[in-house]
């Protein structure tokens, strides 16, 4: 007979598993805000109306802490995976090959599965009954992309929480246990266009020139080519065919521990034993590294079929350089990135930045943002009315110890977006466009509609173009939209908040710059009134002298621009400068 003084514990959203009548739901308490995320019954913003667990982390201190905790076990995980790995793929490469292969997938693994082992250890209630399942079948992901993509599924994340619930035993939880056949999800074929593109972007550079270009913002595949050109050799091409297509042979069982590791606490107990169900499978490979390595400049490692390639051009005695892809580097408080791409690699690829704590730093101007400047001409005879309002989204669920947007403070950032809306006086929001993101779960149109007003959105065309179109842009967050905009020269409001943000003591100074001249702001209420002030006569302000210079001094430090970059590319990566 069930105990009627026992409450339900919902982990996840998972459909099957949710309260089947509003008693059931009202009298259940949640772990977190992730299980009103992409859920068939509730909306996102509902949340507010059930009880959820307090979070584990009280501010980004706390996340900085646990992050510095998961960077040391990989580093000290890396060691034993590279043995593991080298063993039972039969194989003898470096621990630099491994590393290339895994730390994309291992950060956000490690992040997750600490993530959801605070979760658990936090609960401090009794008597709580919780369902768990018990899978039987494959789950573990094929490949990085599609484990990224399961770190933010319901399934997937009762599976960790299972997985880890029934280690830990803890005594305030009863639990059920049922058993759930995992369906593998079928790989998409790859289309001929993706074929080609794969074979000229990558395969091609990779049978001929010792330098290949692959994932670098900016580059075209004409760029891509003159920078390579000089290491051209028809002798690499009788060197490198036979491994280019040598077939992978490896299929891992899902029973392995990785008997090596050593564990230091509860954590990596549990850790050593699931971590290897949980490895995407195309880590594993039989395919060596080439005896005469080359060099890879790119970002191109969060997916597995180029991290294959990477590693094998590169892993025994070529170099790897990753390049800048984006905002916040250099800028957040927490970073994980910089673990995968800075640790990982032979240089880095910045905007313009240096960073004291890294001697890898290779400061380039960049050219993505070189050419977005130079598009500024074409739109300078548009009539430009719109105050264009870009949003984001992020994942419900902790995927990576990044000091952006934790989940129990989305629900808040949803009403920062509805306050704004609702400061804006009627001239001014018949002028408004919202920039959407619309795929994390988070029903943030229907929260704008129901709580605020909802505005004009955009419906397609390019972000950049849209920012180009509007009189001013209003960004609510660190990302790369306002880089762009700063880089275009296009009137930009920057609006968020440091506890939805954290950024960096360096970082600071430079928002203080912005914020000096009108620029930036970390409360909706201060962007709404300079809207008001400032909007007829935006362009006065934006072109003044001041926010000329900030906006340069900022670009100097974080998007540099030189409209000779190829020159400055050209001689970074020659062959003269890589053999030094």
């Amino acid at each position: 007979m069930e105990n009627l003084g026992l409450r339900s514990l919902i982990l996840t959203g998972y459909a099957d598993f949710w309260p089947k009548s509003e008693s059931d739901e009202k009298n259940a308490i949640y772990l977190g805000p992730w299980c009103f995320s992409k859920n068939e019954f509730r909306k996102f913003y509902e949340q507010e109306s059930f009880e959820l667990l307090p979070s584990p982390y009280n501010d980004w201190k706390d996340v900085k802490k646990y992050w510095n905790y998961i960077s040391d076990l990989h580093d000290r995980l890396i060691k034993q995976l590279s043995a593991f790995l080298n063993e039972f793929c039969g194989l003898s490469e470096s621990e630099k090959f491994w590393k290339i292969r895994t730390t994309y997938w291992l950060v956000h693994w490690l992040c997750c599965y600490h993530d959801r082992y605070l979760n658990l250890k936090k609960i401090d209630q009794k008597n709580l009954k919780v369902k768990l399942i018990r899978p039987s079948g494959n789950f573990r992901p094929e490949s990085c992309e599609s484990a990224m993509e399961k770190l933010k599924d319901h399934e997937y994340n009762l599976i960790l929480y299972s997985e880890l619930a029934k280690k830990l035993n803890l005594p305030e939880l009863q639990l059920e246990e049922i058993s759930l056949s995992v369906v593998e999800t079928a790989t998409r074929e790859i289309t001929l266009k993706e074929r080609i593109h794969y074979f000229l972007h990558y395969q091609l550079f990779f049978l001929f020139f010792g330098i290949v270009f692959g994932e670098c913002k900016g580059l075209s595949w004409k760029d891509k080519l003159g920078l390579s050109l000089s290491s051209f050799s028809l002798v690499r091409f009788f060197s490198t065919f036979s491994f280019l297509f040598l077939k992978k042979r490896i299929y891992p069982g899902i029973s392995l521990t990785l008997d090596s590791f050593s564990p230091q606490n509860e954590f990596e107990i549990c850790v050593q034993e699931n971590i290897l169900k949980h490895i995407p499978s195309d880590i594993f490979t039989n395919r060596p590294s080439l005896e005469k390595g080359g060099v890879w400049v790119g970002f191109d490692v969060h997916n597995s079929r180029f991290a294959d390639l990477i590693s094998r051009y590169t892993g025994n005695n070529g170099k790897w350089f990753s390049v800048q892809h984006g905002g916040g580097y250099d800028q957040y408080l927490i970073f994980p990135h910089e673990k995968i791409e800075f640790e990982s690699s032979n240089g880095f690829v910045s905007w313009g930045w240096k960073n004291s704590k890294s001697n890898k730093i290779i400061s380039l101007p960049s050219p993505y943002l070189t050419k977005l400047n130079l598009l500024r001409k074409e739109y300078s005879d548009i009539d430009k009315k719109d105050i264009l309002y870009v949003s984001t989204e992020h994942f419900a669920y902790y995927i990576r110890y990044h000091s952006t947007l934790r989940p129990e403070s989305q629900l808040e950032y949803l009403k920062s977006q509805a306050n704004f809306i609702l400061e804006l006086p009627e001239d001014l929001k018949k002028n408004l466009v919202f920039r959407a993101s619309v795929g994390f779960g988070w029903n943030n149109l229907e929260f704008l509609k129901n709580h605020a007003y909802l505005p004009k959105i955009s419906s397609g065309g390019t972000l950049t173009d849209l920012m180009f179109r509007s009189k001013i842009v209003v960004i609510d967050h660190l990302a790369t939209s306002y880089i762009e905009c700063l880089a275009a020269n296009i009137p930009l409001l920057l609006c968020f908040e440091e506890n939805h943000f954290g950024y960096s003591k360096k970082f600071r100074q430079y928002l203080l710059i912005l914020q000096n001249v009108g620029i930036y702001h970390n409360h909706y209420l201060s962007a709404v009134n300079f809207l008001k002030e400032e909007y007829s006569k935006i362009d006065v302000w934006w072109n003044s002298e001041e926010v000329q210079n900030a906006r340069i001094h900022f670009l100097n430090e974080y998007g540099k621009m030189d409209t000779n970059w190829f020159s400055d590319w050209s001689e970074a990566f020659s062959s003269r400068s890589l053999s030094q």
